[in-house]
């Protein structure tokens, strides 16, 4: 059983694990929506806001949403927390000016923001099939030298 502590600094850690992954997904898009503006350059008052939004946004994720990402199937909560989480990146990449005003880069970065909350999901279902798969070989391992 996890004391209290235990379970803040887990939800704390997972929140800053989310910020740092979703942070990295948005900054590529923009990286890349500049480059083809032939800009080559970031202003870092968006990577601050980005940051923030991604912070805000894992706090939503944890605490609201049930960890989405993290569970075993989508459905529920987890499908609305995905497309608001989506929806509010797409908004504030359009209010805040990521995309020089351009509603339809704003609506791709929501939907490119949904597949990347998707490509989490599926990546964590496979590290905890693998994991379980480990654990059980392990156990086997155990209860085998046990037996001896």
């Amino acid at each position: 059983m996890k004391t209290r502590w235990q379970r803040i600094f887990s939800k704390e850690v997972t929140i800053e694990y989310k910020t740092g992954v979703y942070s990295m997904c948005a900054l590529v898009f923009i990286a890349f929506y500049e480059c083809w503006q032939a800009s080559y350059q970031i202003s870092v008052f968006y990577l601050f806001e980005l940051i923030f939004l991604a912070y805000f946004l894992a706090y939503l994720q944890v605490y609201l949403f049930h960890n989405f990402d993290e569970a075993e199937k989508l459905s529920g909560w987890g499908l609305a927390g995905l497309l608001v989480s989506s929806c509010i990146y797409g908004l504030c990449g359009q209010l805040l000016g990521w995309f020089d005003g351009s509603w339809t880069v704003s609506l791709i970065f929501m939907l490119y923001m949904a597949v990347c909350y998707l490509s989490v999901f599926a990546a964590n279902k496979i590290k905890r099939r693998i994991d379980s798969q480990r654990l059980n070989q392990l156990l086997e391992n155990y209860k085998e030298r046990k037996q001896k």
